[in-house]
C-alpha cells in the first residue's frame, strides 16, 4: 500500500515553508453565540419563573395566616359572647381610686351603685327587686368601700365576739386575707359582713338578709381586687 503524499505547501520567500491556517466557520461561530444565548435565555425565564412562584406562595401563606387569624378572632369573639349570654352572672368593675374591685352576681339581680370620688368612697346594692335610692329594703348583698383601717373598724365589734353574739374567722378573698363576721348585730336578725383591708381602705361585704347567704358566699367567693 503507498504512503497518501505529503500536500504540497509553496515556498514564500523569506519565510520559512510553514502551513496555512484555516479559517473560522462564521456560520460555526453564530451558532455557538446562538445556542449560548438560548441558554441563557431560558435560565434567565426559569429564574424568574422560580422568583414568581416564591412570591406567588409567600402570597398565598400570607392570605392564609391572615384568613386563619381571622377566622380565629372571630372564634374568640364567639366564645366570649357565649359566655356572656350563658353566664348566669353579670359583672360590675369598680375604678382603680376603689380598690380596682370586680364583683360577680347574678345575672336576674339588679344593682345600684353610688360613687363619691371626693371621699374615694363607693356603695353597691345587689338585690333580685328593683333598687331605689330610697329603698330600704335589707339587700341580698351591700358593697361599701371607705377610707379606713382595718384595725379601727373590727374593734367596734371585739364585745360582741367576746360575748359570742358574733362568729369571727379568717378567710381569703382574691388572695388576701380578711375577716368574716357572722351573727347577730343588732340583737334581732342574723347577717354577715366581710371586710377586706386594701391599702387605706376597707371593702365591706355586706348580707343584711341571711335567705340569701348562698348567693352571698357565691359573690364573695368569686370577689376580684386588683390592690
Amino acid at each position: 500500500m503507498s504512503t497518501p503524499a505529503s500536500p504540497i505547501i509553496p515556498n514564500v520567500a523569506g519565510l520559512p515553508n510553514v502551513p496555512r491556517q484555516r479559517r473560522s466557520n462564521p456560520t460555526v461561530i453564530i451558532a455557538v453565540l446562538g445556542a449560548a444565548a438560548f441558554l441563557f435565555l431560558a435560565l434567565w425565564i426559569v429564574a424568574l419563573l422560580q422568583a414568581s412562584s416564591g412570591a406567588n406562595d409567600a402570597k398565598i401563606a400570607h392570605q392564609q395566616g391572615v384568613s386563619e387569624g381571622q377566622a380565629t378572632q372571630a372564634k374568640t369573639d364567639e366564645d366570649k359572647l357565649n359566655t356572656l349570654v350563658n353566664s348566669p352572672y353579670k359583672s360590675y368593675v369598680a375604678p382603680a381610686v376603689y380598690g380596682g374591685l370586680e364583683v360577680k352576681y347574678p345575672k336576674t339581680w339588679n344593682a345600684l351603685v353610688t360613687e363619691n370620688t371626693t371621699g374615694a368612697t363607693l356603695s353597691l346594692i345587689l338585690h333580685p327587686d328593683i333598687l331605689t335610692a330610697a329603698n330600704n329594703t335589707k339587700a341580698a348583698t351591700r358593697i361599701l368601700v371607705t377610707q379606713n383601717l382595718i384595725d379601727t373598724v373590727l374593734k367596734a365589734y371585739q364585745d360582741k365576739v367576746k360575748k359570742g353574739t358574733l362568729k369571727s374567722q379568717t378567710v381569703i378573698v382574691s388572695g388576701i386575707s380578711a375577716t368574716r363576721l357572722e351573727g347577730s348585730f343588732d340583737g334581732k336578725t342574723q347577717a354577715a359582713i366581710t371586710y377586706i383591708p386594701v391599702r387605706d381602705k376597707v371593702i365591706a361585704i355586706y348580707c343584711d338578709d341571711v335567705q340569701y347567704i348562698s348567693a352571698y358566699n357565691d359573690i364573695v367567693a368569686q370577689f376580684k381586687v386588683n390592690p
